[in-house]
């Protein structure tokens, strides 16, 4: 009968060193892996601006209401917008 049992023998030494070097790589590599999906999200480096913040933004930056590139960039905007709305 005491050669039907089978006795489990503890782990060796060489088996716990590969174990451990396994488990260490995989976090590695997941860890790597979630900082990826992190750095090649576009939303990580770009913020998403309406086109009517981009044209404020725009008049924002002239010094004078008199200027003559104001009237100009006001007409172009217009246009622009004119094309979309009908």
């Amino acid at each position: 009968m005491k050669d039907d049992v089978i006795e489990l023998s503890e782990e060796s030494k060489i088996g716990k060193k590969l174990t451990d070097k396994i488990t260490r790589k995989t976090i590695i590599l997941v860890l790597s892996f979630i900082i990826a999906l992190i750095f090649f999200n576009t939303s990580f480096y770009l913020v998403k601006s309406s086109s009517m913040e981009i044209g404020l933004k725009l008049f924002n930056e002239f010094q004078s209401v008199d200027d003559p590139n104001l009237e100009k960039m006001i007409d172009v905007y217009i246009k622009q917008f004119e094309v979309i709305i009908i």
